[in-house]
Order: C-alpha cells, then structure tokens, then sequence
C-alpha cells in the first residue's frame, strides 16, 4: 500500500477533549467576570445566555459537533473494517445514536431555556443521553473484543466512566418524582444538584471521548484514485490485526542413493552403475 496522506485521526479525540475542556473554561470566565452567572456551579446552558459568550460558545460549540461526527464516522469504519462479526445493521444504529447526540448538542447550544424550554430541554436530553448511551454501545464492543484486543484496565475505564455517565440520567427523575411527591424541596437545593449532576454527565463524556484514540491509531487516510474508492483504510501496521502465523519453515532433506555395479546385483538382467542424489523439501 502507497504512504497514506494522514495517520494522525488518533489526535480527533484528544483534539475534541482539549478543545472542549477550553471553551467552556473560557465561557464559564467570561460568563463570571461579566456576573452573568452564580460563582458556584452554573448550569452549561447559562454560559451562553448573554453577549459575549453566547456568540463564542455557539462558534465552539459548532467546531465541537463538527470534530464529534468525523470521530463517530471513523468508529464506524473502524467496526466494518476490524469488527465483521458486528452486523451493518448494528453498526449503523451506534452511529445514528453519535450524530443524534451531535444534533442535540447543537440543539441546546443554539436554543436559549429563555427562547424554548421545550426545545432546549430535548437538546439536552439528546445531547447527554444519547452521547451515553453511545459510549455504552462502544464500551460493549469493546468487551467483546479477543483477549489480544484489549487491555484490561481499559475495560474497567470504559464501564466506569460509562456508570459515571449514567448516573444524572437516573437521578434527574428521582429528584423531581421525590419533590413532586413531597412537595417540600428547597428550590435552591434541587437547582444546585441538578447543575452539579449536569457536570458530572459532561465529565463523563469528557473522559470517554479520549479512549477511541486506542482504535483510531489503526485507522489512515489514503488519496483515492477514484471518487468510488474508500479514502478510510487500515494503517499497513495494525495493533487490532490478529497475529500471523509463522512462515513454515523449510527443512531440506539430501538421501543419497548408490547403486551397486551389475557384477554384485545378481537377477537383474540390464542393471545400470549409477550414483545419484534426491532433494525432499519438508515444510516443518
């Protein structure tokens, strides 16, 4: 195969991490300096409610989807192209499940609570939820893998932070189930927890995205001689391929045959005063 024009995709994770980690430091100061949000724990929608962060966290927020998608589309060619045991069909639902989660970011970050709590709410709601449940759909693959796949303490990783992930998603309803039964939740209390749980899930999903960088490192891009050929490839060393059997080794053989001169062959009618050799070629 011809060197391949890029083979650092194993960096879109990271990138995404970094770049992510950043804005929403740079938002929350902003957003702080200029007292447009509470100094304790806000929530990640109030980091975009007014000028100037709102334009900055929208343009980030819109380079951040961009990076997620090229991440998820290269998951999936990493599945069809190291994993044929997992079916298209399958394949292809975990990536609906990445870009419906791309979608809802981008829903709750360009939709203000003020403009459309409905709106803003189901953004969050797939943004958080279905970038879970993806992680978790991944994270299953992941433990399936052959034992020369994986590393076991990624595995651990993997749940764990998945769990960590899950954990606002089964809270949330608590919370408000508990205060609608009691009707006697401090305001103040139930804000403060929810903003931190909101966090946690974003955390999550901030420790995740890194570890794809494991599968991606396998993965290259190849300039197409045509519009039809696949420009996504496996890199010419893969740490995902299975390991090769040894080439046999061959063993050479000499039996040397000596025939006996035609006065010592007694019933032989036309003997023949030959030496001669043979080669066997084994394959051990």
């Amino acid at each position: 195969m011809k060197k391949s024009c890029i083979t650092c995709l194993a960096l879109l994770p990271i990138i995404w991490t970094v770049w992510t980690t950043i804005c929403l430091a740079i938002s929350y100061t902003i957003a702080l300096t200029l007292g447009h949000i509470k100094p304790l724990v806000p929530f990640i929608s109030e980091l975009g409610i007014q000028q100037p962060e709102m334009t900055f966290t929208k343009t980030t927020s819109t380079i951040s989807c961009i990076i997620e998608v090229a991440v998820m589309y290269l998951n999936f060619k990493f599945i069809k192209l190291y994993k044929p045991e997992i079916s298209r069909r399958r394949n292809i639902f975990m990536l609906c499940c990445g870009l419906l989660s791309c979608v809802g970011f981008a829903l709750a970050a360009y939709i203000r609570g003020e403009e459309s709590t409905v709106g803003h709410r189901l953004g969050g709601g797939l943004g958080f939820g279905m970038g879970g449940f993806y992680n978790l759909l991944q994270c299953i693959v992941y433990i399936k893998s052959s034992a020369q796949q994986k590393n076991p303490w990624m595995v651990y990783y993997r749940m764990f932070v998945c769990v960590l992930t899950a954990i606002p998603f089964i809270t949330f309803p608590t919370i408000y189930l508990t205060c609608e039964v009691l009707q006697s939740c401090n305001e103040l209390y139930m804000t403060n927890a929810i903003c931190t749980l909101e966090w946690i899930g974003m955390f999550g999903l901030l420790c995740y995205m890194p570890t794809y960088a494991m599968e991606l490192k396998n993965m290259t891009l190849k300039r197409p001689k045509n519009m039809k050929d696949d420009w996504i490839c496996k890199r010419e060393v893969s740490t995902f391929d299975d390991e090769a059997p040894e080439e046999p080794t061959p063993v050479i053989c000499v039996h040397k045959i000596t025939l006996l001169p035609s006065n010592q062959i007694i019933g032989l009618s036309d003997p023949v005063n030959i030496q001669g050799t043979y080669q066997l070629t084994v394959l051990k």
